[in-house]
This record gives structure tokens, sequence and C-alpha cells, in this order.
């Protein structure tokens, strides 16, 4: 009975041990995949988060670093790293490894169809999980691929572990041991994977918002991980700090700042363009630039056609209720690694008041100038005849004086007769105009 008791025991030891060995396997690899996509979706959302600020992706500095950090906090991943659509290395965990490309025909072909992936890769001698993350660009295009490895004999290391755990377990209580078996894979594996997956899914809705952290209190391989996650998540929370300071500073900004993509399109738009323009900032996002950007002249501005930036020209918005307001505006663009306009960003300034002051000014001087022109004035030597009193024209013609300074000048005539040339002309009368006179 003994014999046949250990016979059992072990039969059931060996069955037991074999179906939780591949059971385990299964769940550990489909942790370790859950494990390469938090690891591979931190490192893309990083240099996503990065690529909306503007920087090119060649010119990223420190991001080897940042591969760097997920080995020491993910011990199973062996690599780490960020190629560009032939496979050639950007950023890698190893510095030395920068520049290299890519020999495994598996990852080549997962890149040229250029879709996420999860495989198994042959890297020299052994085989690894790998999970291929696509980055794109403003118009949809694979510009860089995120690649994290695990070996896949990280998996057969960690079943062998548990066969011997199960094992000894199964010899003090094989019921106990398969029970426990079972409701511990489920509580310690599936269920906190099932928190990671729905707080990963979570964070991919809300964008930017990490408030969000995985309840998982445990000290096993899962705990580490969601702990992992949560510091990943408490790092990313830290680095947002930059952009909410630089979305302030735009806002705070006098000056009215729009972004456009590569079709024209409004993209961003601050505060001080949205009350300039009358518009309310959700308004304006989508409509092309041209319906609220024209030149001096009313005709649409061929803003899309050039490349290069500029600043101080002069130009109108057409705001909401149609005034056109002219502004100094200036632009700048952004482009990808192969020279493409991916981004526009254009400033303008008010100056309603310098163009009212500039009006006012060119009405002044417009009427000086015609005052000037209606003003006649005599210079220069008057040949007058010593008799007649006559003047005598550029011409050679001699005039009666009042005609020739009527003529040039603005002066009009009143014919009268002096004291003197009354006596002359009418003696007779003489005596009686002086009686007339005042008195002196």
């Amino acid at each position: 009975m003994v014999l046949i008791a250990a016979a059992i025991l072990i039969l059931a030891v060996g069955a037991s041990s074999l179906i939780s060995s591949r059971f385990f396997a299964e769940e550990y690899a489909e942790v370790l995949k859950s494990k390469m996509v938090v690891v591979g979706e931190t490192l893309r959302s990083q240099l996503d988060r990065l690529l909306t600020l503007g920087i090119p992706l060649q010119e990223l500095v420190g991001f080897e670093e940042q591969c760097q950090e997920i080995l020491k906090e993910f011990k199973e991943v062996s690599y780490a790293m960020v190629v560009d659509p032939t496979g050639k290395i950007l950023f890698h965990n190893d510095p030395a490894q920068h520049n290299k490309t890519l020999t495994c025909p598996t990852t080549l072909q997962a890149i040229k169809n250029g879709k996420e992936n999860i495989q198994i890769c042959l890297e020299g001698k052994e085989e690894y999980y790998e999970i291929l993350l696509p980055i794109l660009d403003a118009r949809g295009k694979s510009m860089a691929f995120v690649r994290v490895g695990v070996p896949v004999k990280v998996i057969s290391q960690k079943t062998r572990d548990l066969v011997a755990y199960s094992a000894g377990v199964a010899l003090i209580s094989l019921g106990a041991g398969i029970l426990l078996l079972v409701f511990g894979l489920s509580a310690w594996v599936t269920k906190p994977l099932l928190k990671l997956v729905a707080v990963i899914g979570e964070i991919r809705k809300r964008g930017t918002d990490f408030s969000r952290r995985v309840e998982i209190h445990s000290r096993d391989e899962i705990g580490e991980l969601a702990t992992s996650f949560n510091h990943l998540i408490e790092d990313l929370q830290k680095t947002t700090v930059s952009k909410d300071y630089v979305n302030n500073i735009l806002e705070s900004m006098i000056d009215s700042l729009i972004v456009v993509d590569s079709r024209g399109a409004i993209q961003t738009v601050n505060r001080a363009a949205s009350i300039l323009l009358g518009y309310g900032q959700e308004e304006l996002i989508g409509k092309p630039i041209d319906a609220i950007l024209t030149t001096s002249k009313g005709k649409e501005l061929e803003i899309r056609a050039g490349k290069n930036g500029f600043e101080n020209q002069e130009a109108y918005f057409k705001t909401k209720d149609g005034r056109k307001v002219p502004i100094l505006f200036g632009r700048s663009v952004m482009q990808d690694d192969e020279g493409h306009l991916t981004r526009m960003v254009i400033s303008g300034r008010d100056i309603t008041e310098r163009k009212r002051t500039e009006e006012e000014r060119e009405n002044i001087i417009q009427q000086l100038q015609k005052a000037l022109a209606e003003v006649k004035q005599l210079s220069g030597l008057l040949p007058i005849c010593a008799s007649c009193k006559k003047i005598r024209d550029d011409k050679g013609y001699w005039n009666q004086i009042e005609s020739y300074i009527h003529e040039h000048s603005e002066a009009q005539f009143s014919h009268s007769i002096c004291p003197e040339c009354f006596k002359k002309l009418y003696p007779d009368f003489a005596e009686i105009a002086d009686q007339t006179q005042p008195d002196s």
C-alpha cells in the first residue's frame, strides 16, 4: 500500500507539476508580453511628448539614458532601443550599438510592415520575445520604432523554479497545493495584470493625465512590475510640469499665437488670439488659417507655400464680426527629418493704434501739402513803372498792379480814393472834405 500510495503520489506530483508548469509558462509569457507593452508604451509616450514640443528625433539628447533606466527598472528586459524605418539603431541601452543596423529578418519584416507587433526574434543563438511599437509623425507615417526584448529562457527558468516549488508543496498536501496553485495564479497574476492593463488603457485615453496608479501591493514579480510602473508614471507626471509651464506662458502672452499644420489648418491658438479674433478657442481649431489672416491688400495669404520663416510683416486678422484688425506678424516653420513642413507657428501683434496714428499723421501732412500748394508768394525784384505803377511780368507784358498781385497771391482788392487824390480830382469839394475830417 505504501508503494502504491507513493506511486500515486509521485504520479500526482508529476502530473501536477507538468500541468502547473505549462500553465505558468503561458501565463508568465503573457506577463512578460504585458511588461514589454508597458515598457514600450512608456518609451513611446516619452518620445511622443518630446516630439510634440517640436524637437526633431535626430536632435534628441540623452534618450539612451532612458533606455538604460528601463533595464535597471525591469530586470527581465535584455534590450531597449529606438530604430528608424531602415533598421538603423538611433538609441540603445548599450551606446556601442548606436548607428548599427538590425540583422534579424523577423524584425526587419515587422518594421517594413510598419505595425505594432509582438514576436519571437533570434539574436545570435538566443531567442527573445520582443515588442515593436511604431512612432508616427504628423502625417501618420512611421518615423521610428521602439523595440524591447526579453529572453525566452526567462520563462523556462521561472517555470523550473515554479515546478520545484509546487512539487514541495504537493508533497505536503497535494490537494491544498493544487488549490493554492489555481487560486494563487488567478489572484497574483491574472487579476493584477487586468488591473495593470486597465490602468494602461485609462492612461492611453486620458493622454497626459498620469494621476491613476496601479493598486497592487504584492511583493512578487507582478508587485514589482506594478511598483516600477507606478514609479514610471510618477516620473512622467513630473516631466509634464514643463509642458504645463510652457502652456501657461503661451496663454499669458500679450501677442496672438497660432499653430497650423502642413495643410494650413489651425491646431493650437492662445487666449490673446482668441480674444482679438472674437472666437472661442475651440471654434478656431480646424479652421484654415486663410479664413482669419489676409494681406494688407485683402488677398489670401500664401502662408502654406513657403518654408522659410519671417517676421515683422503687416497683414490683417479677420474677426468673427467681420472687422479687419491690422497686425504685425511673423512665422517660423518646423520640419521633419526629410525637410517636409510639419507645423508652422504664427505670431501677431495688434497695431491698430499705430496704424491710426500713422493715418492721422499722413492726413496732417496731406493737409499741409495742400495748404502750401495753395499759397502763392511774391518774391524777388518786381519791375514797376515809376509813373503809372504797372508791373512787368515774365513775358514782358505790363499789368495793372492790382491784377498782377491778384494773380500771384490770394489778395483781393477793394477800390477807394485817398485824400490827396481826392483834392486833385475834385478841388471844388476839397474844402468840404477837410471840414468833415475828424480832429487830429
